[in-house]
């Protein structure tokens, strides 16, 4: 595996990957491709307008033909302002936010065709990437995933706040603590999302009990492109 990320481009190898030539798609009101995957497992992702221009394209075409219900890009106020307990500080809280990947995930599909390969995230580890993927089914494990997020001016989010919590069973209680540190600047932010404490209940369910989300500069050393057929 090798990774070269810069300011214009992600451009990394999966080598367990076989599938052949394809595309690299993500979106929210239907797929839109982002980037290129070839025979060699070579991913090519640019960080441009491209993606940005092409989704709020689709939103605005979704909702012309909508009177019932509109899709709207989250902003950052909705994205990080519901705070329990704590106290969060945020600036530009009316930024509209892009996320590049679906929920930090990106398919890997053959668009003519309409055949999906598989999914692939930039985290820790594979067990990290399946077990997020598994989301619902309380199999929450330690580790970080990234994701780009596309801002057109600057905003913060800094803070923390906790939540009281029940178990699927309604048994049992824990703490729920999210930090932020979040300076984002104009146009695509490499965000680090890590799960740093897991709760696990009497029936082995377990659950993510302290979590953060930071800007970074510097993609980690250890990251993997995990990909799930």
């Amino acid at each position: 595996m090798s990774i070269a990320i810069g300011q214009e481009a992600i451009e990394v190898q999966l080598k367990e990957y076989n599938a052949g030539k394809a595309d690299i798609i993500t979106g929210i009101t239907g797929p839109i491709k982002i980037g290129t995957i070839n025979d060699d497992g070579i991913i090519k992702i640019p960080l441009d307008n491209s993606y940005k221009d092409k989704l709020i394209a689709s939103i605005d075409s979704d909702n012309a033909g909508s009177s019932d219900w509109k899709t709207s890009l989250p902003t950052v106020q909705r994205s990080y302002g519901n705070c329990a307990t704590g106290e969060v500080n945020i600036e530009g809280g009316e930024q509209i936010m892009i996320a590049l990947g679906t929920v930090g995930m990106f398919s890997i599909a053959n668009m003519e065709e309409r055949k999906v390969y598989g999914k692939i995230m930039f985290a820790s580890n594979q067990e990290f990437a399946e077990a997020f993927l598994a989301f619902g089914k309380f199999k929450v494990k330690k580790g970080y995933q990234l994701d780009w997020l596309y801002f057109e001016k600057e905003a913060t989010v800094e803070g923390s706040c906790s939540l009281e919590s029940y178990t699927s069973n309604m048994e049992e209680k824990y703490n729920y603590v999210t930090e932020y540190s979040l300076d984002f600047k104009p146009g695509w932010n490499l965000v680090k999302y890590e799960i740093l404490e897991v709760f696990t209940d009497s029936d082995g369910n377990q659950y993510t009990s302290h979590d953060r989300s930071t800007v970074i500069d510097d993609i980690p050393k250890d990251v993997q492109i995990c990909y799930i057929k």
